[in-house]
């Protein structure tokens, strides 16, 4: 747990202050949050008319009150119901095909059923034996998902790339056990019910007797009317598409992602945060002196090929912004400005990002606190202010007015976009300024090196305890990394909803093969006849081949109208993906009915080369 360093009084008087506060408070057990919220709308509204030029007199500057747990994980909620839902459809799935592979074991043994109903054995007995065993497979399974779920959660912690809250409450204890044991056995209790009920009944006459299943013809078949187990592979395929096109939709936009220009160059880079004490770095002047040694310690180092310091980096969620406006301009309300992202950065910043200058000069070490306010901004700041740009009046030599600074600053020059909080985020308006002339008191140092950046983590903090042995430093990781937690959640939600996708898909496989072989082992008859009265291999494959398809066509269109509705419920997450992707939703469709035929083959194939002499003699 991150714990704070040192705390500082500050008051709502106090202009320099950023005008960005997050309010905690403990609400009195009589008070509750819309209470709560009614009140801190009166307070907003009267100090708004108090103080009318403040930037946080916005009338709808204050969000309403939330508790703390809904803010921690808000954002997180809705992902995670979308994960359970998708377990859901694992569990349907699996559910199916044991009830499937029930219902074939109790036909299997319809004579031995039949024999005990004939000397006596109840109805009841018969499905509590076939129940008795449901559970043994209920227990064996339980344990091995607990198993299971146990080494998915330490995979899930050991992602970097994945920042959930509250990660260290989540563990399997006896709650979740007992969940799980509960869930095992209901559902095996539930869908082995109706195998279980069907072969206490059995037809003991007809089964005594070794009656084969009647020949059929294709004309006595409705084209799709499918038993028990044609539908419970209609539903797992139809829950198998679904979950295959919501991940297939993810990893497109993942792959989008990864083809969008951050602005600079992630690799190679060392990131690590510092921040200064405020009784030893008292004065701008003490700050600007230790980044400025700082930098150039760390420059003289083997392996480093350039370092900067900066306010914040790209990729991090903390940014400082103020409202801005333009000097020689008819002046805006202070409450009206737009806001752009505060930098303060030393010269070789744009150098060590490899941040493309498109106009004017970069930062030089003349920049001092006694020189020329001077400013660099972004691309679309300069778009924001001149919309004619890079058309129209020139930015260069015009100034700047940032928060409730009076004195403007002289833009200098003009930078690329960079986009400051993720790569799937439009790129905020940023204004740069010399770091020597607005010293901040805590900062990340950003390191290019010649290798992997965390090689020369130690190095680089052994320079910064040689400026000053009681300064800490914190937050040490590549930018690689944080580029990745930035993109953590649809990496998480990528990679479990594919995983659930694949198993499902897979199982859905089985399901089909096992109800193939199935029809196989009760047609033999039929399929004898058939080869006795002239067909062909060909003939009986193609006879397969049609019921795999029915099945799997069928399944894929209630998929396909299933996930057009419910992908919806990731249109947040997607990147330059639609939700409903025509192309996506033909190609998996597509894609699973080869499958499918492919995954049917074997069945198939032993159903043509049925000997008809052997086939005719069997029972």
């Amino acid at each position: 747990m991150t714990r704070p360093s040192e705390w500082s009084v500050i008051s709502p008087q106090t202009r320099s202050i950023s005008p960005i506060l997050s309010v905690f408070g403990r609400l009195k057990a009589h008070i509750d949050i819309r209470q709560a919220s009614s009140e801190l709308a009166v307070f907003n509204r009267q100090y708004a008319q108090a103080h009318p030029e403040m930037l946080d007199a916005k009338p709808n500057s204050t969000d309403p009150v939330r508790p703390l747990k809904d803010v921690l994980v808000s954002d997180m909620r809705p992902k995670l119901w979308m994960l359970f839902g998708a377990v859901g459809f694992v569990l349907l799935i699996v559910c199916a095909n044991l009830a499937g592979l029930l219902l074939a074991r109790a036909t299997s043994r319809s004579r031995e059923f039949a024999v005990r109903a004939a000397i006596g054995a109840g109805r009841g007995r018969i499905v509590g034996q076939l129940l008795a065993e449901s559970l043994l497979l209920a227990s064996v399974g339980g344990t091995l998902g607990i198993a299971l779920a146990a080494v998915s959660l330490r995979t899930i912690r050991s992602m970097t790339f994945v920042e959930l809250p509250r990660t260290g409450e989540i563990r399997i204890d006896g709650a979740v056990f007992a969940f799980a044991v509960a869930l095992s056995i209901l559902t095996v209790v539930l869908f082995g019910l109706v195998p279980s009920l069907a072969a206490s009944k059995p037809d003991l006459a007809g089964v005594l007797r070794g009656g084969g299943e009647a020949v059929s013809s294709p004309g006595e078949r409705p084209l799709l009317r499918f038993g028990w187990r044609g539908l419970l592979v209609v539903g797992q395929v139809a829950l198998s598409i679904v979950l295959l096109i919501g991940a297939t939709l993810l990893i497109e936009s993942l792959a989008h992602l990864y083809r969008v220009d951050p602005g600079f160059q992630p690799a190679s880079l060392l990131t690590m945060q510092i921040a200064l004490s405020p009784t030893r770095y008292d004065t701008d002047a003490k700050k600007a002196a230790f980044y400025e040694e700082l930098v150039k310690r760390t420059e003289s180092l083997p392996g480093i090929r350039s370092a900067a310091v900066t306010l914040t980096l790209p990729m991090h969620d903390s940014w400082l912004g103020a409202p801005l406006d333009l000097a020689g301009r008819p002046p805006v309300k202070f409450n009206e400005r737009p806001i752009g992202i505060f930098q303060a950065i030393t010269p070789g910043y744009f150098h060590t990002l490899e941040i493309r200058l498109k106009r004017g000069r970069q930062f030089t070490k003349h920049d001092s606190a006694d020189a020329v306010p001077v400013a660099i901004i972004s691309e679309s700041l300069a778009r924001m202010f001149w919309p004619q740009y890079p058309g129209g009046p020139d930015p260069i030599g015009q100034h700047i007015l940032m928060g409730s600074n009076p004195l403007p600053e002289e833009i200098v020059g003009i930078s690329a976009d960079v986009r400051q909080t993720g790569r799937d985020q439009d790129p905020r308006p940023v204004v740069y300024f010399p770091c020597a002339q607005k010293p901040q008191p805590s900062a990340m140092l950003a390191v290019r090196t010649t290798g992997h950046p965390l090689l020369f983590a130690d190095a680089v903090r052994g320079q910064v305890l040689a400026i000053d042995r009681d300064q800490p430093v914190s937050a040490i990781a590549s930018m690689d990394d944080l580029v990745e937690a930035s993109e953590g959640q649809l990496r998480l939600m990528m990679t479990l909803l594919g995983a659930f996708a694949g198993v499902a898909a897979l199982l859905a496989m089985i399901g089909l093969y096992g109800v193939i072989s199935y029809s196989v082992l009760r047609r033999t008859k039929e399929l004898g006849i058939r080869r006795a009265l002239g067909a062909q291999p060909s003939h009986i494959l193609s006879l397969m081949a049609g019921q795999v398809v029915r099945l799997a066509l069928t399944g894929v269109v209630v998929g396909v109208c299933g996930a057009f509705v419910l992908t919806r419920v990731l249109e947040d997450l997607l990147f330059q993906v639609r939700a409903t992707d025509l192309s996506t939703f033909a190609g998996i469709s597509i894609l699973f009915v080869l499958v499918a035929l492919a995954a049917s083959y074997v069945p198939a194939r032993r159903a043509a080369k049925v000997d008809p002499m052997v086939a005719l003699r069997y029972e």
